[in-house]
């Protein structure tokens, strides 16, 4: 039988953040990793047994669900292995630095074999 826990995480200001976990599969539900939701999200990775995130998961381009200065730290610390990010494309200067963050980091992913 699959273990699963979805958790909500306070951020401290205006915005979402949330974890969906089947296993050790981590599922990070937007790009916000700030000093308020940061240590509770490590402490259910370490918990649940994610070395990694499988799926960071981003509903809108919005700065308080994908937050410029927060996604840098979850590329680097976190590692998703997958990113699903919204279709559109964003309108915003925020929206389009986190889009140009994530196609960086899927590039420098595939050229290190991962």
């Amino acid at each position: 039988m699959k273990k699963t826990r979805f958790r909500a995480y306070q951020l401290g200001e205006k915005g979402s953040s949330f974890s969906y976990i089947v296993d050790d599969n981590f599922t990070l539900i937007e790009a916000r990793f700030n000093a308020t939701n940061a240590p509770s999200i490590c402490h259910e990775m370490k918990i649940t047994g994610a070395s990694n995130l499988a799926n960071l998961h981003i509903t809108s381009w919005d700065k308080d669900h994908c937050s410029e200065s927060e996604l840098p730290a979850i590329l680097e610390y976190l590692k998703p292995e997958k990113i699903q990010y919204p279709g559109y494309e964003p309108d915003t200067d925020c929206g389009k630095a986190c889009k140009r963050m994530i196609e960086d980091y899927c590039t420098k992913q595939k050229k290190v074999g991962v």
